[in-house]
């Protein structure tokens, strides 16, 4: 749900105020919001936190490809969107200590 409202709020600003702002402004309200969620103990508070937190990270990944897409020559478009992608990959391979 956070997704796709993240997704869908994010592309209206983006059509009125542009990418880069409404990229970093997403982004800093999902740390934000990430800080408090590891802060925060009410059910209630956690669960809006999540949805909101969702909105602002995952939600502006969709945002992110279509700032690749417009911004990047077409030699090197697929390295801007695989590249973190795989960086996220391999740090799932790194080791857990539990």
């Amino acid at each position: 749900m956070g997704q796709i409202g993240g997704s869908l709020i994010g592309g209206y600003l983006v059509g009125k105020i542009g990418h880069r702002r409404v990229l970093l402004s997403l982004c800093a309200m999902g740390t934000v919001c990430f800080v408090i969620l590891g802060l925060t103990s009410n059910a209630a508070a956690l669960y809006i936190l999540i949805v909101f937190g969702g909105a602002c990270t995952v939600g502006t990944m969709n945002l992110a490809n279509t700032y690749i897409s417009e911004y990047y020559p077409r030699e090197i478009r697929s390295t801007g969107i695989v590249g973190p992608w795989l960086l996220v990959e391999l740090a799932r391979l790194l080791p857990r200590h539990s």
